[in-house]
C-alpha cells in the first residue's frame, strides 16, 4: 500500500540542483532537472575559474530561493 502511494507521489516531484565540476583546474557549472525517477542535465558554463565558478555557483542558488 506505501509503496504505490510514494510511487505516485515521487513520481510527480520535480527539482533543480546545480552542480560545479573541475577538469584539469578548469569548472563548469551544470544544471540538473529531476522529475521523478528520470535527471536531464545541461552544461551551463565551461572552461571557468575556480573564483568565477564559486561566484555562478553563488549567483544561481541565491535566484532558487527569491
Amino acid at each position: 500500500g506505501l509503496e504505490k502511494l510514494f510511487s505516485v507521489t515521487y513520481g510527480k516531484y520535480h527539482r533543480t540542483e546545480f552542480r560545479m565540476k573541475s577538469h584539469y583546474g578548469k569548472y563548469s557549472i551544470y544544471r540538473w532537472d529531476f522529475m521523478g525517477d528520470e535527471r536531464t542535465s545541461k552544461t551551463l558554463a565551461k572552461g571557468l575559474s575556480k573564483e568565477e565558478a564559486t561566484g555562478m555557483m553563488k549567483l544561481l542558488e541565491g535566484a532558487e530561493y527569491e
